[in-house]
């Protein structure tokens, strides 16, 4: 279930419609080391989770028009009354995460940060929460699920800064011109109904059973433009 896996749904419609005959759906569990060779050998047609379209996958697959773009942001305690990223001095970034480099980058470039490199998200957020270090910086969206399963996600905020963009799409074999047509046709047809929206809302502004847990995470200006103008493209 999930987010990716409902606009899934609308694109095997679309094929079926197409080819006027129902398909059978085959489950395939990926990670992030076996998603693109199972793509390129033709084990999965389309993956469909977060994936992160770039110029270098992108020789090796496709990606469809962009479902999610993620920023990395700062997490905070509320309590501490932070207005912005010039309040920040020790803080936060998981170990091999890409964080770690835009912390690095951001402190050279003036901000002076005291930079703490935790195991895991686990580790990185137990560090905010407890107070050892003052904001915790990561995608913003794996944030907003952290924060979604604290105890009281209102004692989390984010910081209003926020840096680069990073594109997700659905991937599928590279050369697929047909394929690709099909899949991005019906997002933008979804982006342009205004049903893209409702699903993502669903996803990332309510409630998720079985926890009940909310993300609260309104659509960003950044997806907004993307579903304005659907698009591939990555910066």
């Amino acid at each position: 279930m999930g987010f990716s896996l409902d606009l899934r749904a609308r694109i095997v419609d679309s094929i079926e419609a197409k080819l006027g005959k129902e398909m059978r759906l085959n489950y395939v569990p990926v990670n992030s080391s076996n998603r693109i060779p199972l793509i390129q050998n033709g084990t999965v047609d389309i993956e469909c989770g977060g994936t992160a379209n770039n110029k270098t996958r992108q020789q090796q697959v496709s990606f469809s028009v962009a479902t999610f773009v993620s920023q990395p942001r700062w997490l905070v305690l509320a309590r501490n009354d932070l207005k912005g990223a010039d309040d920040l001095k020790t803080v936060v970034a998981t170990q091999g995460s890409n964080a770690v480099g835009f912390a690095q980058a951001l402190s050279a470039q003036g901000m002076d940060l005291n930079i703490a490199q935790a195991k895991d998200h686990a580790e990185s957020f137990l560090m905010l929460t407890s107070g050892r270090t003052v904001a915790f910086m990561e995608d913003d969206i794996l944030l907003a699920g952290l924060r979604a399963a604290a105890p009281d996600p209102s004692a989390l905020i984010f910081l209003p800064e926020a840096y680069d963009r990073i594109y997700y799409g659905l991937m599928f074999t590279k050369g697929g011109a047909e394929f690709k047509a099909v899949v991005d046709d019906t997002l933008k047809g979804l982006m342009a109904s205004g049903e893209f929206t409702a699903i993502y809302d669903q996803w990332f502004t309510q409630p998720i059973p079985p926890r009940n847990e909310n993300l609260d995470f309104a659509m960003g200006e950044a997806l907004k433009e993307r579903v304005a103008n659907p698009s591939d493209a990555v910066e």
